[in-house]
C-alpha cells in the first residue's frame, strides 16, 4: 500500500497554490467502498436536462432580479460571469434564429403567391439576393 504523501500534489499557478490530496477508500472507510451503480443512459440525459434546466432557470432568475447586471447575477447565482454570458449569448442567437425563420417562411408565403422577388424584397426590406437564396433553399 502506498504512503499518504504520496497522494498529495502541488501545483503553482502564479500567485496561486493548488493542493490535491487523492486518497483511496481503504484510508477512510475500508468497509464502506462505493459501489458502482449502473444508470441507464436514457436516465443520465434525463438528468442532465432537467440540470440544465436548473442552471437555466436560476440564472435568468438571478439575471432578472438584478436588472441585467451580470457580474451581481453571478454573485446571487453562484455561477461564473463567463457562463451567465454564454447563456444570455446562446438565448439572444436563439431569438434571432427564430426570428429570422419566421422572416424566411414570410418571403416562402410570399413567393407561393407569384409575387416577383422585387416586390418581396420591397415588402420585407431584404435583398433580392437573400429573397432568391431563401427561395431557393426550400
Amino acid at each position: 500500500m502506498a504512503r499518504p504523501h504520496e497522494y498529495i500534489r502541488i501545483h503553482e499557478y502564479g500567485n496561486l497554490i493548488e493542493i490535491t490530496i487523492s486518497l483511496p477508500w481503504e484510508y477512510i472507510r475500508p468497509s464502506q467502498r462505493p459501489q458502482k451503480e449502473h444508470i441507464p443512459p436514457e436516465e443520465l440525459e434525463r438528468i442532465r436536462k432537467n440540470n440544465q434546466k436548473i442552471m437555466h432557470d436560476t440564472i435568468m432568475d438571478a439575471v432578472n432580479a438584478c436588472n441585467g447586471d451580470i457580474k451581481a447575477a453571478a454573485k446571487k447565482s453562484r455561477y461564473t460571469c463567463e457562463k451567465i454570458r454564454n447563456l444570455l449569448r446562446e438565448k439572444a442567437r436563439n431569438a434571432s434564429k427564430a426570428e429570422r425563420q419566421t422572416h424566411i417562411e414570410e418571403v416562402r408565403k410570399l413567393a407561393a403567391q407569384k409575387i416577383p422577388i422585387s416586390e418581396i424584397a420591397k415588402i420585407t426590406g431584404k435583398s433580392t439576393s437573400t429573397i432568391q437564396q431563401w427561395i431557393k433553399k426550400a
